[in-house]
């Protein structure tokens, strides 16, 4: 939601001064320069950018709109995985982790982040080793392996939308050349004429500009943001995995993870407890 309203506050603010300096509003609709500028930027994310980055773009975006794994309830429902994962553990021994990472689809406790495949799968991949019986350092090293690969590929994403961002101010000029040469071609015709098509050449530079600076270049934060939560959220699982794995009680186990967890969106202990209890 805080997407939308920025991206209508930006798009607002500008049409509202521009009108306020006697604007004209038709002026600005000149669909030839969005074509040329939103394809050719199209174009040049499509020709840099694997498929399967350019989905996850996609994926982060839709995520932020709709809210998924967005707040402290959705950090609140991992931290009750990890509890509920080590209480389970505590009772019936480690191999019982063998049915949640076999069918995490039919595990009650993995339900509440099954919508979630990165960490589900993460998760599986962890509880597997443990009820291998791996040793708590092999675990570890392994987990933090795992991190790092996924934390330079969520750098992807991010740096993709920056590239287009960056290429927009050229794209836009391109645009106005475009345009210019059209003009040029008119000269000696209507004056009016002329005028119209000089007004369009400079749209495509301040099309280029605002997209590149009001739209795209905020969306590369929203995306790289996006990918910092979801290695944030891995880390706190591995903590509480290697807390599983030593066999610590349930309460320790969340407490690792919770330590691991951002200030700004760190639940405090009182309402951890209060909620796994009520939980």
């Amino acid at each position: 939601m805080t997407v939308i309203i920025g991206l209508v506050i930006v798009f607002a603010s500008v049409i509202v001064g521009y009108l306020l300096a006697h604007g004209q509003l038709l002026v600005l609709w000149q669909p030839a320069e969005f074509v040329v500028i939103l394809g050719a930027a199209a174009g040049s994310l499509v020709v840099s950018t694997p498929f399967h980055v350019m989905k996850t773009i996609v994926k982060a975006l839709v995520n932020k709109l709709k809210g998924k794994g967005q707040g402290g309830k959705f950090i609140m429902d991992v931290i009750w995985v990890l509890h509920q994962l080590a209480s389970q553990a505590r009772r019936e021994g480690l191999l019982v982790f063998e049915h949640h990472a076999e069918n995490p689809k039919e595990s009650w406790i993995l339900q509440k982040i099954i919508h979630h495949e990165a960490l589900v799968g993460f998760v599986c991949d962890a509880l597997r080793l443990i009820a291998l019986g791996l040793a708590t350092e092999e675990l570890t090293e392994i987990l933090n392996s795992d991190i790092e690969t996924r934390e330079a590929e969520s750098k992807e994403p991010g740096e993709a939308v920056t590239t287009v961002a960056d290429a927009l101010p050229g794209l836009g000029i391109v645009a106005a050349v475009l345009g210019i040469i059209i003009t040029m071609g008119a000269i000696g015709g209507d004056s009016a004429a002329v005028g119209k098509h000089v007004a369009s050449a400079l749209v495509g530079t301040f099309l280029g500009v605002l997209m590149a600076y009001g739209v795209v270049g905020p969306i590369a934060t929203v995306v790289k943001k996006e990918m910092e939560r979801e290695i944030m959220l891995l880390k706190v699982i591995r903590n509480g995995m290697i807390s599983v794995s030593n066999g610590l009680n349930p309460f320790v186990v969340c407490e690792s993870a919770r330590r691991s967890i951002p200030e700004a969106v760190r639940p405090s202990f009182k309402k951890m407890e209060a909620e796994l209890n009520v939980k």
